[in-house]
């Protein structure tokens, strides 16, 4: 009989191309507490889209507890507050349960389906008042403090008190256990373990120090003995069971924190690394380069964006800019998209304005179609929640945004590369016409003509206000699909203090009207404007 990784080689599985996850939210939002609901407020939207996979989150909070049937774990039931719509024992006392109507749901549709697993969650750890109603009920935690990070009252230096310590044998063996109970018990294509839900695992990271060799080597046990499960069951049901990590996009913060991806990856454990969460702290082409390097399929995660300007938030969560960064990731070479955190309430507001996003980034030709919006950083510095193991000296992309403004000096130069993934002149020939434009967001400027600004190596001129901003036209011919350098120099002293805070680059396509015509063509009014 052949091994696991025999069998896995023989039969990778899906070629997937867009990764949904669910929180397992709607299972505790739904007023109406019925399976055709429940279905309803996410699972349904995704039939007939581009999503080929869902990744099942059974408990958004408190490792251990969980809203699937286990007699190992807890099963929350908590009706407390926010939760006064959990229909977890409701579905019990049915006889199923969200995992099971999920799983079925995805059989029936075509959709793949795994168990996704939050290795470290610590909302229980909040002040918010999620934060006591889900620790209470957190049967291992209560009884087992000690297998904690800290307390109320000595709380670590890094992470929420809450958070359980993997240097317990108890807690890498619950957390193993916890995986084989769902792969013999439930009908998944593979297991997803969320090291991003929160990533903060040993008593050296909580108190700020590097993880030390031998809690590297307790963490990769765990991803092995998960490995072995996955394998163990594949041979039972005859087909292959995929094993799937979130991580970080640097594997030097990955060992500082505890994770060895690339010693994973070259022994083979894993069968889908999904990059970043929280932070962004390498170009996508670093996290597609370590996939193609160890023949493992790379999924951009793209999740909502925490930063706290107002004007730069709403802009980052719109359908253009979510367009934007997977062309980019596409681009870069990642195989694939992973959509992360749209609440029932995102998710309906996403899709009543920019449906498309579902239907096209499994496509990356039909996406190059799309107007899009690219930002200098979505995430900006970032943070995790929680707080998190120091990850700035990491960063090795721009950061700028409203809340990690670049100041000016007069002489000084701020200059970033910024990727745009559209080839903008894929409809040559076809009569239609890209329109690009810059826009940066400045102030101390009187007027635009105090300072130089530059893209793609041409100095720009012309710029007019559109309320927050400035917006520059630029020649499509200046715009490569890649790299290209944006430079802004303070040249005269203003007086004042000269802050730039944010960068865009908006590009619409406009198909050609025939002679007479008075409206935009149908197609693409349908199709191409979002």
């Amino acid at each position: 009989m052949q091994n696991g990784q025999q069998r896995r080689e023989r039969e990778p599985g899906r070629a997937r191309k867009v990764i949904f996850e669910n929180d397992g939210g709607d299972g505790q939002r739904c007023a109406e507490e019925t399976e055709e609901a429940l279905l309803k407020m996410r699972m349904e939207r995704l039939v007939g889209t581009g999503v080929d996979t869902a990744f099942i989150t059974t408990r958004s909070s408190g490792f251990g507890q969980f809203i699937h049937r286990t007699r190992i774990g807890t099963v929350f039931t908590s009706r407390e507050g926010g939760y006064k719509h959990n229909m977890t024992e409701t579905l019990i006392a049915r006889e199923t349960d969200y995992l099971q109507i999920m799983s079925a749901f995805c059989r029936a549709n075509g959709i793949d389906v795994f168990w996704s697993m939050r290795m470290n969650d610590t909302h229980d750890g909040s002040t918010r008042w999620y934060g006591e109603a889900t620790f209470k009920t957190n049967r291992l935690k209560r009884e087992h403090p000690e297998w904690l990070l800290g307390s109320r009252e000595n709380k670590p230096r890094h992470g929420a008190w809450t958070a359980v310590n993997y240097a317990v044998p108890d807690i890498r063996e619950l957390a193993v256990a916890f995986v084989e109970e769902v792969l013999d018990n439930y009908d998944v294509d593979g297991v997803h373990l969320d090291f991003y839900r929160h990533p903060v695992f040993f008593p050296s990271t909580a108190a700020g120090l590097p993880a030390t060799p031998e809690e590297t080597a307790m963490m990769t046990g765990v991803v092995r003995e998960v490995r072995r499960l996955a394998d163990r069951k594949a041979e039972q049901l005859h087909r292959p069971l995929q094993v799937s990590v979130r991580v970080p996009d640097s594997l030097e913060y990955g060992l500082a924190i505890g994770l060895d991806i690339e010693g994973w990856l070259r022994e083979g454990l894993l069968d889908l690394l999904i990059m970043t969460s929280y932070l962004k702290l390498n170009p996508w082409e670093y996290s597609a380069q370590l996939g193609r390097k160890y023949g493992v399929k790379v999924y951009a995660s793209l999740d909502e964006t925490r930063v706290t300007d107002p004007f730069a938030e709403e802009l980052r969560q719109s359908g253009r800019c979510y367009l934007a960064r997977a062309m980019n990731a596409l681009r870069a070479g990642v195989d694939g998209i992973y959509l992360f955190n749209f609440t029932p309430r995102e998710l309906k507001n996403f899709n009543a304005e920019n449906a498309s996003v579902f239907q096209v980034v499994d496509d990356m030709e039909r996406l190059n179609t799309y107007d899009k919006t690219y930002v200098a950083s979505v995430r900006g510095i970032g943070a995790i929640a929680g707080g998190g193991y120091p990850h700035e000296a990491f960063i090795r992309v721009p950061v700028l945004n409203p809340g990690a403004p670049a100041y000016l000096e007069v002489g000084g130069t701020y200059a970033i590369d910024m990727p745009i993934g559209d080839d903008v002149h894929w409809g040559r020939g076809q009569g239609v016409v890209p329109a690009v434009t810059l826009g940066i967001r400045i102030e101390g400027l009187a007027s635009p003509d105090e300072a130089r600004v530059e893209f793609g190596g041409r100095v720009l001129t012309g710029g007019v206000r559109q309320g927050i901003w400035t917006a520059y036209a630029l020649d499509p011919d200046t715009v490569a699909a890649g790299n290209n350098r944006f430079a802004v120099t303070l040249e005269q002293d203003t007086g004042r203090a000269v802050k730039l805070l944010d960068v865009k680059v908006d590009i619409d396509y406009r198909r050609a009207e025939p002679a007479g015509a008075g409206t935009m063509d149908a197609e693409k009014e349908e199709g191409g404007r979002l």
